[in-house]
């Protein structure tokens, strides 16, 4: 399985988190593969991390990626993880990136903090975990990856839904309103 982040590369977007339970994932999937794709203040701090955990062949730092770049790394992808929580007064809005990868039709795991809640609909089309809480994180996350039906659907439903929100769909709703 290929999991994956897009975002700025901050503390509170859970990168770290994700590193943290790579261990507990590799112990059932040997061959699991984690992409960070994006560049941020937080990056010699996980680099530094997958290293002194040994983990540098099941971690890949892709760096900021392009539209057709982050697309391509999206439809090769399994799931979408990104388990933001909020540090001081800096918290996640909606969550565009867990819409952007429900595009092209993955899940997403997110956690309870901000809008992600908003993006990610629990048991609709991803999982929401506790913030901060690792066991949480790995549950979810095994829990879809053993049951590929399920993140399959997942998948198809965050699909369905992120489509209602491309502007050409939005585009009618206002023309609607003001005709209204």
């Amino acid at each position: 399985p290929v999991l994956i982040t897009v975002a700025r590369l901050e503390e509170r977007k859970g990168h770290m988190s994700v590193i943290s339970i790579l261990p507990r994932l590799l112990a059932e999937f040997p061959r699991l593969l984690y992409v960070i794709a994006g560049n941020g203040d937080c990056l010699a701090i996980l680099k530094t991390a997958v290293a002194d955990t040994g983990m540098q062949s099941h971690v890949l730092f892709a760096g900021t990626v392009q539209d057709p770049e982050k697309t391509a790394w999206l439809r090769s992808s399994t799931l979408f993880i990104m388990p933001g929580r909020q540090i001081g007064q800096d918290v996640e809005g909606f969550g565009l990136a867990y819409l952007e990868a429900a595009l092209q039709g993955l899940p997403a795991i997110a956690c309870n903090s901000g809008g992600a809640p908003e993006a990610v609909l629990h048991r609709q089309t991803g999982l929401v975990c506790r913030p901060d809480d690792l066991e949480d994180l790995a549950q979810a996350t095994l829990e879809l990856l053993r049951n590929r039906p399920y993140l399959s659907q997942l998948g198809a439903s965050a699909q369905a839904r992120a489509s209602t929100f491309l502007w050409k769909t939005k585009y009618t709703e206002y023309l609607r309103l003001l005709r209204s």
